[in-house]
């Protein structure tokens, strides 16, 4: 098969994952309760039946842009909507639809927002290089839970501005079980993201013209990858009451590792990020 052929084809499974989005959230909103039974048929719901609400405030430690040396620090709101297993919306997950659960499978389409990259981030590190929009990503994902302590997801999604890349997450997580009367929740796990061209190419690339303006030496990536861990801390003050502490480690490979961006001395191959947020639960 020809590599046209397979770019087509995958362009055409993501515009659709994408409509099915929209389609979902349509009828989400349209006929929500009967949809809500027949998902969750014989299955062992997390989250309150109907609509839910965790509302919150966080502090997030993130790398400037990608293959930055240096963190930036923000505050941020914290929410996360659910209803039911049905559907769920969060800034760590994305807007996303359980189209199928069964036997501890999910399966149906996601949406993602991916921060900008602008020389205003860090302005010797960008300075001469494109910047790259907010981008919004849609795809798909399929994951599967073996309650109660282990879950896997592998999840793909095509930038559709910005940098109109394709980004495949692969992540499996597990934990002991829960510690001081079932409050502590402890998880961790690997997780691989890989990367391709186009994506490579707008974070991690410099043209002729951006290498005149920034004295990176020009750079034509391929394809990249990030290979790392994280762990997660779970307290339960009380049934509507968490905190949360999220901390994560990933290194670049492939061409992202070896771009002059991030070999340069404002970049770096080791990748963190880190979290603390405070929610409080409300049921609609």
């Amino acid at each position: 098969m020809h590599h046209s052929h397979v770019a087509n084809v995958t362009r055409e499974l993501l515009v659709s994952a994408s409509n099915a989005v929209v389609a979902m959230l349509l009828l989400l909103f349209v006929n929500s309760e009967s949809l809500a039974q027949g998902v969750e048929r014989g299955t062992e719901s997390r989250y309150p039946p109907g609509w839910s609400i965790d509302a919150g405030v966080g502090s997030i430690a993130l790398p400037k842009f990608p293959g930055a040396r240096d963190l930036r620090y923000l505050p941020f709101p914290d929410v996360e909507v659910h209803y039911g297993e049905l559907f769920f919306a969060s800034l760590q997950d994305g807007i996303g639809v359980n189209l199928l659960r069964w036997n501890g499978f999910k399966l149906g389409p996601v949406a993602n927002v991916a921060f900008p990259r602008s020389d205003s981030l860090d302005e010797r590190a960008l300075h001469g290089l494109s910047n790259v929009k907010t981008t919004i990503e849609t795809g798909g994902f399929i994951a599967w839970e073996c309650p109660p302590y282990v879950s896997t997801k592998l999840e793909i999604r095509k930038g559709v501005n910005g940098h109109e890349g394709i980004v495949a997450d692969w992540e499996l997580t597990s934990g002991p079980p829960p510690f001081l009367d079932n409050k502590l929740v402890v998880l961790a796990g690997p997780h691989v993201t890989y990367y391709n061209r186009a994506y490579s190419k707008a974070y991690f690339g410099v043209t002729q013209a951006e290498s005149l303006a920034s004295g990176y030496a020009a750079f034509d990536p391929n394809y990249s990858a990030k290979v790392g861990g994280s762990g997660i801390l779970v307290y339960l003050w009380n049934d509507k009451v968490s905190s949360v502490l999220f901390v994560d480690y990933g290194r670049l490979y492939g061409d992202a590792g070896n771009s002059p961006i991030v070999r340069g001395r404002y970049g770096s191959v080791g990748q963190a990020f880190a979290a603390l947020t405070v929610t409080y639960r409300f049921a609609l």
